[in-house]
């Protein structure tokens, strides 16, 4: 996955295509986190991991509330902190949920260009 083509489609999106893509994120971010879990148990086997999936989903969840209220997010160095995040803490959910992120960025740039 390339950084900088995460933060080139994630900044190219309107506010509400932005809310849509921090909310995939969101999720993704949860699903990684339940690897932290002690199977079957109410235990956390990796509680730092776990703390720090829960300061990036913070940190997700107040973008997607700016992104609701109509505010766009212009800073690069977000998505890239996600990025780096995603590839710290071993997540393959949230990992392919900016690939789609890319895929459709992508997409959505090529169909603006021939309009």
């Amino acid at each position: 996955m390339s950084t900088k083509a995460l933060i080139d489609v994630f900044l190219s999106f309107a506010a509400d295509e932005q809310a849509q893509q921090l909310a995939l994120w969101s999720h993704a971010a949860t699903i990684d986190a339940r690897g932290t879990y002690i199977p079957g148990v109410e235990g956390v086997a990796d509680p730092v991991r776990l703390r720090r999936f829960n300061e990036l989903q913070h940190r997700i969840a107040g973008r997607l509330l700016a992104a609701t209220e109509g505010r766009k997010i212009d800073d690069g160095d977000f998505a890239a902190m996600v990025a780096e995040a995603a590839r710290d803490l071993a997540a393959p959910a949230l990992r392919g949920a900016l690939e789609k992120s890319i895929e459709l960025g992508s997409g959505s740039r090529s169909s603006r260009r021939a309009s």
